[in-house]
């Protein structure tokens, strides 16, 4: 936490993020240096960070950090155009050792649906699907207890294999949110064993694994309302 805190507080200082447009509401998000606060801005109003709902201090932390490297990562690519692979490892053998270059990002994300209505969560998924998806390095490791953060998962999977297939996919799903089932990993811990819950046959997550509730919460609706409109009363 403290690394990510010293981090963070880089983060809201530069350049990078200033005025960026989060994925939920459209807010824009500034650092007011002047009153030394993270602030969200839309057309009719401003709120500080710290002010704001518990979702947003959970959401705006995250896509920030992550936008950060992100576009950090991207722009020194530019920078450095290397003209092979060789030269791009003399280049990282000379590095000052504090001075690491980092080629890829690995985001680690634990329950990005925290406090968020559904519809942000979906929002905030597919921004962390897009980030993977800047470069082939990128690995995105999250954990979650929110099928619909499984359920928009599924559709960039189902949505990348028609893409595949010819369909043009990407006016539901953005090509860049898709990502291959192949190269997706899904588990769940139960009784202190890890087991996958990819569904290879019709090549999807089942959310079924974290969301078995609903299913009961239904079944006992469906009793209650047989128990209602029955004739035996």
């Amino acid at each position: 936490m403290q690394g990510f805190l010293y981090v963070y507080d880089e983060v809201i200082n530069s350049p990078e993020v200033q005025n960026s447009v989060l994925p939920i509401e459209n807010l824009s998000v500034h650092y007011n240096k002047r009153k030394n606060k993270v602030e969200l801005q839309s057309e009719r109003y401003t709120v500080s960070l710290n002010e704001a709902a518990s979702g947003f201090q959970s959401a705006v932390p995250l896509f920030l950090v992550t936008k950060y490297f992100i576009d950090t990562i991207k722009k020194r690519r530019v920078e450095l155009k290397f003209k092979n692979v060789n030269e791009q490892k003399e280049f990282e053998k000379v590095l000052d050792k504090n001075k690491a270059f980092n080629s890829y990002f690995v985001n680690i994300v634990e329950e990005p649906e925290q406090n968020l209505f559904p519809n942000s969560q979906k929002n905030i998924i597919q921004f962390l699907l897009s980030s993977l998806n800047e470069d082939g390095q990128n690995k995105l490791i999250l954990t979650t207890h929110s099928p619909y953060i499984l359920e928009t998962i599924n559709n960039s999977i189902y949505a990348a294999r028609l893409q595949e297939e010819g369909f043009k996919a990407d006016a539901l799903v953005r090509e860049q949110e898709q990502i291959d089932y192949d190269k997706v990993s899904a588990y769940v811990v139960k009784n202190g064993e890890i087991h996958s819950i990819k569904a290879d046959d019709i090549m999807q997550i089942d959310p079924k694994e974290i969301d078995g509730c609903s299913e009961e919460i239904n079944t006992v609706y469906s009793k209650l309302s047989e128990m209602e409109f029955s004739d035996g009363n």
